[in-house]
């Protein structure tokens, strides 16, 4: 059976090795800093589905799209609770990095943080469906098995007690 990966890069890139036993390995250096790095990483896959129709074929797809920058699209932040936007967080600057992640934040700024977060969870789920039904679509569903995994929630750490 044929194996393809497409992924965000960063740590699961072929330079750590990721790629071996692989077909195609394909990976988005810029995943983490794309809005949209979900949609595209599953319409890559839905292409690839579509222009090699293997009867059995293995994929596998990673994005770091719920990731900080959150930059989530205007219509998806307004479905969550918080509608004030501060635009993204930057890891960097607004958080302090590694080293700022423990440092107590005030809680109109967590609660937009929480919000940006959430509202990433939305668009993943959103490009997550999307893809479900162009699976359908092409009666692919009902023979696939989908294993949807994360490593990690966003953790906020000293951040997040402050709610």
């Amino acid at each position: 059976r044929p194996a393809f990966g497409f992924t965000g890069g960063g740590n699961v890139s072929a330079q750590f090795g990721f790629h071996r036993g692989f077909d195609l390995y394909w990976s988005n250096g810029r995943d983490q800093s794309d809005p949209a790095a979900a949609d595209h990483l599953f319409a890559r896959a839905i292409s690839h589905l579509s222009d090699h129709p293997f009867s059995r074929a293995f994929y596998f797809l990673q994005t770091y799209h719920v990731h900080a920058p959150y930059q989530p699209a205007a219509n998806l932040f307004l479905q969550t609770p918080q509608s004030q936007a501060i635009g993204k967080i930057d890891f960097q600057a607004d958080l302090g990095g590694i080293r700022g992640i423990f440092t107590p934040r005030p809680r109109e700024f967590v609660e937009t943080a929480v919000s940006l977060y959430d509202s990433e969870i939305v668009a993943f789920d959103s490009a997550f469906g999307a893809f479900l039904a162009a699976l359908k679509a092409r009666r692919l569903y009902d023979r696939a098995t989908i294993v949807l995994l994360s490593d990690h929630g966003e953790e906020f750490r000293g951040v997040l007690y402050l709610v």
